[in-house]
């Protein structure tokens, strides 16, 4: 090799090999800071791109795992209405019994039905009060199953079979009749700054029985007034009902004395703009399939029970055979979870052992890379030497 002095080969060569040891050692200390081997997309450009789609799936198994525990949490809530419905069932038929006996007079069969209409009550109270997030029905009327969604992906759920189990649905309660049905305001203003819009049943005047139920359906919102006891006492339960406040409705009230009908008042704001008519109403009424005030009342409403108590025990083993299925599923899924975890970390975390030992031998090589810079720097003295020496 040539002895030169303007391009100094070792030297070069040196920093080189240093700036390739600095590299190096800088990666192994940004892994070792951020506990990840991909900072930066150029770090592993493919494994980067696997890692993201990793965390999509990761991320979308764990909403489904929560989605699945609400779904259990649905059944379970369903359930346990039942199974309370159940027991009232149970006390009912007790009481059925009591009153088939011969030894009891009609009147001690009429105490024996106060309870017994009073449990139907509650049955029917229950099926519309059993809701999941406060708005969402599980027992009532036109509920139908609920989709779980279980995976990352549409199709992937678990039907839910929940269902009515109204006082209706499981038989107790006749099915239900129209009273009447308005479409329109049938009352004008009484005058021109008068908003007043009113609706009539004149169906409702009908021959009344006390204990009937009667429903009001506006907008498919229904409103109850369950055993009633007069028309008054109709419109007084139907203007309590909880979901009044979203139909409408301003208010609900009996006009007349001897023909009496049920009277709807609109709120402005329900009306159309055009025709100033109210939307459609339909009211409807449905009495007790069984009673126990005679003997052979007391017969009939046994064999009513036992049908009621096995369409409740059919609607629980559907619900539990579901929440078995649910529970697999979610087992299924945290091992899913688990393993994509796994190899997400492989590619993507720092391997502190591998990285440790890459920076020692860094650290190492730096310092013979400065060192060997150093004498490379050094080396252009040689030729000071030769002049001196030729001279």
């Amino acid at each position: 090799m040539a002895l030169v002095i303007n391009t100094n080969i070792g030297s070069i060569q040196a920093e080189r090999a240093l700036a390739t040891t600095r590299g190096g050692m800088e990666t192994s200390m940004q892994r070792l800071a951020s506990g990840k081997r991909i900072n930066s997309a150029h770090d592993d450009a493919a494994g980067i791109a696997v890692a993201a789609r990793m965390q999509d799936q990761i991320q979308g198994l764990n909403v489904a795992i929560r989605n699945a525990n609400d779904g259990v949490g649905i059944a379970q809530t369903a359930e346990g209405a039942i199974e309370e419905m159940q027991n009232v069932l149970h006390r009912m038929r007790e009481l059925a019994v009591q009153a088939a006996n011969g030894t009891y007079t009609a009147e001690d069969r009429g105490f024996l039905n106060l309870e017994y209409v009073s449990l139907m009550s509650e049955l029917h109270r229950t099926s519309i009060a059993t809701t999941w997030d406060q708005d969402m029905k599980l027992l009532d009327e036109d509920v139908g199953s609920v989709d779980i969604q279980v995976g990352t992906s549409a199709a992937m759920t678990i039907n839910i079979p929940i269902g009515p189990l109204t006082t209706r649905a499981l038989g107790l309660k006749a099915n239900k009749e129209d009273v009447g049905t308005a479409s329109a305001a049938t009352t004008s203003p009484a005058a021109a700054a008068t908003t007043t819009y009113t609706m009539s049943f004149e169906g409702s005047a009908g021959t009344f029985t006390p204990g009937d139920d009667y429903e009001l359906t506006v907008n498919g919102v229904r409103l109850t007034a369950e055993d009633a006891t007069s028309i008054e006492d109709v419109a007084t339960k139907l203007s309590a009902d909880y979901d009044l406040k979203g139909t409408g409705i301003a208010s609900i009230a009996v006009v007349g004395t001897t023909t009496k009908t049920l009277v709807v008042t609109w709120l402005d704001s329900a009306l159309d703009a055009t025709t100033k008519k109210g939307p459609e109403a339909t009211l409807k009424w449905s009495k007790d399939t069984t009673s126990i005030n005679t003997i052979t009342g007391a017969n009939d409403a046994m064999g009513y029970l036992d049908k009621a108590q096995q369409l409740a025990n059919a609607q629980r083993s559907k619900l539990g055979a579901a929440m078995n299925r649910i529970q697999y599923t979610v087992n299924n899924l945290l091992n899913i979870v688990q393993n994509t975890q796994e190899a997400k970390s492989r590619i993507f975390d720092t391997d502190y052992a591998a990285e440790s030992a890459a920076l020692a031998k860094a650290k190492v090589l730096a310092e013979a890379g400065t060192a060997m810079l150093a004498q490379a720097n050094q080396s252009q003295q040689y030729v000071m030497n030769l002049l001196r020496g030729g001279g």
